[in-house]
């Protein structure tokens, strides 16, 4: 994880957005990745699930739900105004913020093709800081 976090930095230091955004990708899910579990269905989103508290309120069907059915484009939106509880909120904003750095960084040329700004890719290294220091003060675990 501090490898892909260092690449984000020394990318975006470098002028390459693209890099930049899918090594911040890539830090997001090694970091989650940590906290998963052990069975072998978990991915990463199951980190997120159980980091975030989520797990305290809904089931890892509720999980499976909140992401294939209930994500709505207007999700995000609502995070920002108000934190409702009760929806996988936080779950749901790390997995789209992860699927914003998909497209416009591992998959910028797939299809659509995204042409990512050094705008973005501070706006994604900035993200990625503030999960990792929201993850920081969740676990008190030492990322190394």
């Amino acid at each position: 994880m501090y490898d892909a976090y260092k690449s984000a930095i020394d990318a975006y230091t470098q002028g390459h957005s693209g890099s930049c955004i899918e090594s911040c990708r890539t830090c997001i899910v090694s970091l989650f990745s940590k906290y998963k579990g052990t069975e072998n269905f978990a991915k990463w989103m199951r980190g997120v699930y159980n980091t975030s508290g989520d797990n305290a309120t809904a089931t890892v069907t509720d999980l499976d739900k909140a992401l294939k059915a209930d994500l709505g484009k207007e999700d995000l939106a609502d995070f920002f105004n108000e934190n409702r509880e009760g929806k996988l909120t936080k779950t749901k904003t790390i997995y789209m913020i992860y699927s914003m750095m998909s497209d416009y960084g591992t998959h910028r040329n797939e299809n659509i093709i995204e042409l990512p700004t050094i705008q973005d890719a501070l706006f994604c290294l900035r993200l990625t800081d503030n999960i990792l220091f929201w993850v920081y003060s969740r676990t008190n675990h030492n990322f190394s």
